[in-house]
C-alpha cells in the first residue's frame, strides 16, 4: 500500500460572495435580537416591535437586581409600558412567562413580550422583560416609612384575599411567586384600590428577597441557593409583608441577617418579627399560622381561606426547639440548641473543628441534649477525620458539612462559604462556575456531601434523581458532559457561555445555529464550531437525542470527531427547521480535511473537495453530511480499495514468480561456472602431476 497523505485542507470558497445574482449577502437578523440603529442614544429593539431607551431609566419600577428602563410600542403609542433588564449571565425563570402570559390572573405582573436585545450599557446582549406600568404605583418603597394600614377590613379587601387567589392560581399553575414583598406590590388603579404582585421572572426564586421574608431554612441560604419551594414559602412571605403593611416599616430593620436568623432559631418567626409590636386581635391568628416555622403545622391555602370566610381557630403553635441547660461557645456566643449549633459551626468551621477534636463537643451534647444518634454520629466523623488522606482542609470542611446536616436536617448545605438546599443547586452552580472557581460545589456532589441532606429528609424527593444524574455528568468528562452539561441542565434560561457566540444571549438552539453561522465569517477557520459549552448546551435541549453523536466525536480519531460534529450540527438545523446556514456550512467545509483523508481514491477525494463550496452555497450540513459520508461512495471505494488491493498483491505475486525463475536460472548458471572452475582446477592439477611424473 502506498504511505498515508498528508492531512487534506479544503479551501471553500464564501457562499456570501459567491451566490448567483448581484452577490449581495443575504441580511441576517441578530442571533439575539434587532440590531440596535447605530448612534447614542438609540433605543434597543425587541421582537421589532418595543423600543427600549436605555436613557430612559423609570427607578420607581426598579427591582433589587433588574432594572427598569421606558418602553414605547411601535404599534399602539398610548401604551404604558416598561421594560426589566435582566443582568448578564444571571440565571432567570422566564420558561414560565408563557405560562403566565396566557394565564387569566389578575393579581400579578404578567409579561406582554421578552426576548434578548442589544443592551449598549453592558455592551452585549441582555434578557429584556416588557410589562405594562401600574397606573398606581409602588405600594411600599424599602428603606421609607409608610403611614400602615390601621383598617384591618381595607387590609383583608386590598391585600390578603387577592393575594392569597394569586398564590392559589400560581399554585394551580405548579409555580411560586417567591418574590413577595411591600416594595415587590403596586396598585393597579390609579384609585389604590387593587394590588398585584411585581416580577418573579428576572432572577432566580428567593433570590431579591430580604432575609426576613425567608422562612428560616431559606434565610439561612446564600440568595441564589434558596430554591422555588411551595406555597408555604409565598404565605411566610405574605405574613411578613401584613406585618410590614400594618406598621408602616420594617420591625426587625435593626438586626443584621446573622442576628435575625438567631432570633428567629431561639424565639418563633412570630415573636422576632411581632415583637412586642401592637397586632390587631384580629390577625393574630392569621399572623401565627402563616408564620409558623413548622412546614406541616403552619397554615397553608385552605386553612387561610377558612379564615377568610370568618371561620376562626387557634393554630398550633410549634414549641421552639429543646435548649440545652448550658450553651455550647463558639466564638463569642453560647448555642443552645442543635440548630442553633449548625449555624455556628458554619460560621466557625475552624473552632468546630477544634471543639470536635478535643472532645468537648460530643461531651456536651452527651450531656445536656437527648441526642445519642448525633453523638453516635460525631464519633464517625471524629474516626473519619483521624483516617482521613491527603488534604486535611478538605477532610474537615466535608466533616462540618456533615455534622451540620445531622444537626439540622432541615437545614441548607454548608460547605465551606456555600450554603443552599440541594433544589436550589441550579443557581448556585452558576454562580460559582461563571465566578471561575466551581471546584467547591463540584467537590460537595462528587464526595457525596448531598446524600447527608436526603437522608435526613423524611419522605423520598423527586429531586435527589436530577442530583445523581448531575453527579454522572461531572464524572465523565467528554464533550456533551462535565460541569458544562450541569450548568445548562440546571440554569435552562441561562444563555451559551462559549466564546464562539460571547454577548450574544443565545439561549434557544435556533439562536445558536444562527450565532454561530453569524461569527463564521471572523473565525480562523481551523477553530471547530463545537466547544464543551456548545456541546453541552445542545445536549441539555436534545437529551438522548444526541448521545450517539457525542460517542462519535469522543473518538480518538480525527476523522470520526469531525463526523460527529458535522453530523450533530446537521441534526441541529435540521431539529430547528432553519433552511440555510451559509457561514456555517462553509466553516465546516473547512473542519472535514481528515474525514476525506479516510477515502482511499485520490480521485475521489478530490471530487468531493470540489463539490464542497458548491454545498455550501447551499448553506445545508446535511447535504454535506451526506455527501462526505454517502454509504454508496464509501461502499464503492471500499470495493475499489479491495480490488485494488487484489490486483497489487496479484501482480506482486506474478513479478515475485518471475524473480524467482530468473533466480533459479542464475543459480543453475553460477553452479556450472563454479563446477567448470573446479573440474578445470582439478584437469589442471592432474596434469601437473602427470608431467611431473614423466619427468621423474
Amino acid at each position: 500500500m502506498a504511505p498515508a497523505e498528508q492531512a487534506v485542507e479544503v479551501e471553500v470558497a464564501d457562499p456570501a460572495t459567491d451566490l448567483p445574482g448581484d452577490g449581495a449577502k443575504e441580511a441576517k437578523p441578530a442571533s439575539g435580537g434587532a440590531k440596535v440603529p447605530a448612534g447614542r442614544g438609540a433605543p434597543s429593539v425587541l421582537a421589532g416591535r418595543y423600543l427600549i431607551f436605555h436613557g430612559r431609566p423609570a427607578p420607581d419600577l426598579d427591582g433589587p437586581t433588574a432594572k427598569a428602563f421606558h418602553v414605547e410600542d411601535r404599534k399602539e403609542a398610548d401604551r404604558k409600558l416598561f421594560a426589566l433588564i435582566v443582568p448578564p449571565n444571571v440565571p432567570d425563570r422566564i420558561n414560565r412567562g408563557d405560562s403566565l402570559r396566557k394565564s387569566g390572573m389578575v393579581g400579578a405582573f404578567k409579561p406582554i413580550e421578552w426576548g434578548p436585545v442589544e443592551w449598549p450599557p453592558h455592551d452585549q446582549h441582555c434578557r429584556a422583560v416588557v410589562y405594562e406600568r401600574p397606573p398606581g404605583g409602588r405600594v411600599m418603597t424599602p428603606g421609607e416609612k409608610h403611614p400602615g394600614f390601621n383598617n384591618v377590613r381595607d387590609l383583608q379587601r386590598i391585600f390578603i384575599e387577592p393575594m392569597v387567589g394569586t398564590i392559589r392560581e400560581l399554585h394551580a399553575m405548579g409555580m411560586t411567586h417567591r418574590g413577595i414583598r411591600p416594595d415587590n406590590m403596586f396598585y393597579a388603579d390609579a384609585g389604590q384600590q387593587r394590588v398585584v404582585l411585581g416580577d418573579c421572572l428576572t432572577v432566580p426564586p428567593g433570590y431579591d428577597q430580604p432575609a426576613v421574608f425567608e422562612t428560616i431554612e431559606r434565610g439561612m441560604c446564600q440568595p441564589a441557593g434558596r430554591g422555588a419551594g411551595d406555597t408555604r414559602e409565598d404565605l411566610y412571605a405574605l405574613g411578613v409583608s401584613l406585618v410590614f403593611l400594618l406598621l408602616g416599616f420594617d420591625p426587625v430593620a435593626r438586626l443584621s441577617d446573622d442576628e435575625l436568623i438567631e432570633r428567629k432559631i431561639s424565639d418563633g418567626s412570630y415573636a422576632t418579627i411581632c415583637g412586642n409590636e401592637r397586632i390587631p386581635v384580629s390577625l393574630l391568628e392569621l399572623l401565627r399560622g402563616v408564620l409558623s416555622d413548622d412546614a406541616i403545622e403552619g397554615w397553608g391555602l385552605d386553612e387561610i381561606q377558612l379564615w377568610i370566610d370568618g371561620r376562626r381557630m387557634s393554630p398550633i403553635q410549634r414549641k421552639a426547639a429543646k435548649k440545652a441547660d448550658r450553651g455550647f461557645p463558639i466564638g463569642d456566643k453560647e448555642y443552645d440548641n442543635l440548630r442553633a449549633l449548625a449555624l455556628g459551626f458554619s460560621r466557625h468551621p475552624d473552632l468546630a473543628v477544634k471543639a470536635m477534636r478535643e472532645g468537648h463537643l460530643l461531651r456536651w451534647i452527651r450531656r445536656n441534649l437527648e441526642a445519642p444518634d448525633i453523638a453516635v454520629a460525631m464519633e464517625g466523623a471524629l474516626v473519619d477525620l483521624d483516617n482521613a488522606k491527603g488534604d486535611r482542609q478538605r477532610a474537615e470542611a466535608e466533616a462540618i458539612a456533615n455534622l451540620c446536616l445531622r444537626l439540622d436536617p432541615q437545614g441548607p448545605i454548608r460547605y465551606k462559604n456555600l450554603a443552599f438546599l440541594p433544589e436550589g443547586i441550579g443557581p448556585v452552580f452558576a454562580a460559582e462556575m461563571l465566578g471561575g472557581d466551581p471546584k467547591d460545589i463540584i467537590g460537595i456532589l462528587l464526595r457525596g456531601i448531598h446524600k447527608t441532606w436526603f437522608r435526613g429528609q423524611s419522605q423520598a424527593m423527586v429531586f435527589e434523581k436530577r442530583i445523581d444524574a448531575m453527579e454522572k455528568w461531572l464524572r465523565a468528562q467528554t464533550l456533551g458532559a462535565g460541569p458544562e452539561r450541569c450548568l445548562y441542565e440546571f440554569n435552562f434560561t441561562l444563555p451559551c457561555q462559549s466564546q464562539l457566540v460571547a454577548g450574544r444571549h443565545v439561549t434557544e438552539l435556533s439562536e445558536l445555529m444562527r450565532a454561530l453561522d453569524e461569527v463564521a465569517e471572523d473565525v480562523d477557520p481551523k477553530t471547530p464550531p463545537i466547544d464543551r459549552h456548545v456541546a453541552a448546551f445542545v445536549a441539555s435541549r436534545l437529551g438522548n437525542e444526541v448521545e450517539a453523536h457525542l460517542t462519535v466525536m469522543a473518538d480518538p480519531g480525527k476523522d470520526r470527531q469531525v463526523l460527529g460534529m458535522l453530523s450533530l450540527l446537521a441534526l441541529v438545523q435540521w431539529r430547528t427547521g432553519i433552511e440555510t446556514l451559509y457561514g456555517l456550512t462553509r466553516w465546516m467545509g473547512n473542519q472535514v480535511g481528515p474525514a476525506l483523508e479516510t477515502y482511499h481514491s485520490r480521485q475521489r477525494r478530490r471530487e468531493i473537495e470540489r463539490d464542497i463550496p458548491k454545498l455550501a452555497r447551499k448553506g445545508s450540513l446535511t447535504e454535506l453530511y451526506n455527501r462526505i459520508e454517502d454509504p454508496d461512495a464509501r461502499q464503492e471505494d471500499f470495493h475499489g480499495f479491495l480490488a485494488a488491493q487484489k490486483a497489487f498483491h496479484e501482480a506482486e505475486e506474478e513479478v515475485n514468480a518471475v524473480q524467482s525463475r530468473a533466480l533459479d536460472r542464475a543459480t543453475m548458471e553460477e553452479a556450472a561456472q563454479r563446477v567448470s572452475a573446479v573440474v578445470a582446477v582439478l584437469f589442471t592439477i592432474a596434469t601437473t602431476v602427470m608431467i611431473f611424473l614423466v619427468r621423474t
